[in-house]
């Protein structure tokens, strides 16, 4: 599943009632490490706020992809919306 922005890759856990996520920004995304970490610490934040849209049992990674230098929160939420939607 995908957005401009971000790529969603889901993978059943069998036998594992909760779910985790992994939040990965390569450096093609956002050059210097303090941008990336904000950027990680922004997109945990508004997956954590949606947590109970996650069905149990996922390991779920979530990859960065394009320019976000002037990307907003607002669109960023909106994109993490529509991939959550599709789970």
């Amino acid at each position: 599943m995908s957005t401009p922005h971000l790529v969603l890759q889901v993978y059943n856990r069998k036998g594992v009632d909760t779910s985790r996520i992994a939040v990965v920004i390569p450096k093609k995304a956002i050059k210097d490490a303090v941008g990336r970490n904000r950027l990680k610490r922004q997109i945990r934040n508004l997956v954590r706020s949606r947590w109970s849209d996650i069905p149990s049992g996922h390991d779920m990674l979530l990859t960065a992809r394009g320019d976000f230098v002037l990307y907003k929160v607002h669109d960023l939420d909106v994109e993490i919306q529509q991939l959550l939607k599709e789970l």
